[in-house]
């Protein structure tokens, strides 16, 4: 449908039916338009199938990045007691983007993009703060602030103490929309009520900036965080010349029509009134009454007025149509 959204294509396209009716097809009933209009969007789509091949490829380098994510089993084998060095006990894994879920608890270092939208726990800052930069979410680029709640901060001082004390947590919020600004939730952890609001939460889309690392939990996910829901979907975009071409075709179909009716007129009425000349016309016969020759003349007119029309399909030049697909194509 979108190749056909193009004037040209569309004109070509009923030229090419017309061409199929013997009665007044000037190619025997043969469509010979269908060729080249196969080839003009045959190169449309050939283009098209590539711009969407690299964003699927875009989209698959994207969802297979990787972010360390909490074991999911590890506590079933954690002792009761905490090592003495569990600063430096990992109990993170690498993960697919693609894999990470809604509860997943995440660990972010510098520099690094958020995979899903979080709720951050802890930071390597005092008092929880972080850093991010949302250049690709609002387009700024000076760096903003995220603040960890202060209760959540005393549970998540390393790896061990996140797994012990928020494997069981649980966050109540909002559903998910497509507000950046605006966040309303809370953290329920070791029987204490912590509020979560947009400082406390870290988009997909933003990155970690100044701050070694974060602690956070996933909210939403996929096509659900925020970034997601403000996309919309892709538009079918023309250019100048392109507009003002499908005009210009409307116009000159318009001129085309007009000229073809008139004729196709003309010519019937002129053959039924010459028909005891000689000049027999879709069998046209005096002995005909009024109402047999008010419908033959009817088809005359139609008939005529399909040759008028492709004998003027000219008027709009294939070869040009098939000369710009292949500019496109080639720049593209």
């Amino acid at each position: 449908m979108k190749q056909f959204s193009q004037m040209a294509n569309l004109y070509f396209l009923l030229l090419t039916l017309m061409e199929c009716i013997p009665a007044i097809s000037d190619s025997g009933g043969y469509p010979v338009l269908a060729f080249p209009l196969s080839f003009v969007v045959g190169m449309s789509m050939i283009k098209d199938i590539y711009e969407d091949y690299n964003r699927h490829q875009s989209d698959k380098e994207e969802n297979n990045r990787k972010s360390l994510v909490l074991k999911p089993d590890y506590g079933r084998h954690l002792d009761a007691e905490e090592p003495a060095d569990s600063s430096k006990a990992s109990v993170f894994v690498p993960t697919f983007w693609k894999d990470i879920q809604v509860g997943s608890i995440v660990k972010v270092y510098e520099n690094e993009y958020f995979p899903c939208d979080l709720v951050v726990l802890n930071s390597s800052l005092p008092k929880g703060m972080c850093y991010v930069e949302t250049k690709n979410l609002d387009g700024e680029t000076n760096l903003k602030h995220k603040l960890a709640d202060k209760e959540a901060i005393k549970l998540a001082q390393n790896d061990l103490q996140v797994l012990r004390n928020f494997s069981v947590a649980e966050i109540e919020c909002e559903k998910e929309n497509a507000s950046i600004y605006t966040f309303a939730g809370q953290l329920k952890v070791k029987g204490t009520m912590c509020p979560i609001d947009i400082e406390n939460v870290l988009l997909r889309g933003s990155s970690l900036r100044n701050t070694e690392w974060i602690y956070g939990v996933a909210v939403y996910t996929g096509h659900d965080t925020k970034v997601m829901m403000n996309s919309t979907n892709s538009k079918t975009k023309q250019s100048k010349i392109e507009k003002e071409s499908n005009w210009y075709i409307v116009m000159t179909i318009i001129i085309q029509i007009a000229i073809s009716l008139q004729a196709a007129i003309f010519a019937s009425v002129w053959s039924y009134q010459n028909r005891d000349q000689g000049f027999w016309y879709l069998e046209l016969q005096e002995s005909m009454t009024g109402e047999s020759v008010t419908k033959s003349l009817t088809v005359s007119i139609c008939v005529n007025f399909g040759k008028w029309f492709m004998n003027l399909m000219n008027f709009v030049s294939i070869s040009l149509l098939v000369s710009l697909e292949m500019v496109k194509f080639v720049q593209g």
